[in-house]
């Protein structure tokens, strides 16, 4: 036999159940009742409300803290001198 008619009956053969094993793995096998099971799920996916985010005013009013707090850090800024500056 030639090889090249073995290797097309190779090749026909894979494809075969590379055919097969998609219907295999797609909708076709599923009963009506899974089908209409994975309808509902979808629907009630994309159908879910939407949530309206209510932001609340501030609490503190004009009264904001001190966001800087390295400004604190050092109680001896005032009296070191650098000679360089």
């Amino acid at each position: 036999m030639n090889k090249y008619v073995i290797l097309a009956v190779a090749v026909v053969l894979i494809a075969g159940l590379g055919v097969l094993g998609y219907f295999y793995w797609t909708d076709w096998r599923k009963t009506p009742e899974e089908k209409a099971l994975e309808k509902a799920i979808e629907a009630a996916a994309t159908a879910a409300p939407t949530l309206e985010v209510v932001t609340p005013g501030n609490p503190l009013g004009d009264k904001l803290p001190e966001l800087n707090p390295v400004k604190k850090t050092n109680p001896f800024k005032d009296v070191y001198k650098n000679p360089f500056e």
